[in-house]
């Protein structure tokens, strides 16, 4: 689980420790991201994803301003590591039926699927948001 603020708790299994592993973080409308390299696996490992481009492999994600960065979102269902047209149909449903809560379409978090959230989408669908994997 990873907070707003970029922070994780992570269980390793015991026999994982001291071990180096890439992070992936999914989310129900995120493109899939990973750290930058390997981390080593501890007891109590950090890695904060929001400090800057480069901590994403291949720099893969958005900077919000102000020295903070996120990740992007649009890839619906299917998950498929790219945000195409086939996740636009999910949000044109959605903005047509006036939808709301804890949605999938919702990319800002404002609670509502609308216009605002078509922005985002359009965008990255023309700038071919993907994931970018180490393999």
């Amino acid at each position: 689980m990873i907070g707003t603020n970029g922070q994780a708790s992570i269980i390793v299994p015991e026999s994982l420790l001291a071990s180096d592993y890439y992070i992936a973080v999914s989310h129900r409308n995120a493109v899939e991201t990973w750290s930058a390299n390997p981390v080593t696996m501890n007891l109590i490992t950090d890695y904060n994803f929001t400090t800057a481009a480069s901590q994403a492999y291949f720099d893969n994600m958005i900077d919000m301003g102000g020295g903070v960065f996120a990740f992007f979102s649009g890839d619906l269902a299917p998950q498929d590591y790219v945000v195409d047209i086939f996740d636009q149909v999910a949000m044109d449903n959605d903005i047509a039926n006036f939808s709301g809560g804890y949605i999938v379409t919702d990319l800002n978090g404002d609670g509502v699927a609308d216009l605002f959230d078509q922005v985002i989408m359009d965008n990255n669908i023309a700038n071919f948001i993907g994931s970018a994997q180490p393999f």
